[in-house]
């Protein structure tokens, strides 16, 4: 693999992100652990099993750089437990990507 991935800094902490089929980084933010999750959709699912499980609106979930939205009157999707589900069909080569704290 090549050294030419995006990276992203948090609170001093560098990663790579790397577009495949399921990638993750793991940070630490204030004692808190906090995890990110990125898939490239092969597949129309709405359903995905994420690494652990997600402490409550702590969440941030984007569809091809887009926000996407779980209170008010457009809800995209849910999360219970480890488990995320979107309210609506995927295209195929999508990115959804997954920012949370570890519950």
């Amino acid at each position: 693999m090549s050294s030419s991935y995006p990276t992203s800094s948090y609170a001093g902490t560098t990663t790579a992100v790397v577009v495949a089929a399921a990638t993750t980084a793991v940070l630490s933010l204030n004692s808190n652990t906090h995890h990110r999750e990125q898939y490239e959709l092969n597949e129309s699912s709405t359903s995905f099993i994420l690494q652990h499980s997600v402490k409550l609106n702590s969440e941030v979930v984007f569809l091809n750089g887009v926000t996407l939205h779980s209170l008010g009157n457009y809800i995209d999707y849910q999360i219970s437990n480890n488990t995320l589900t979107l309210t609506f069909i995927p295209d195929i080569g999508d990115i959804l990507l997954i920012s949370y704290v570890i519950e």
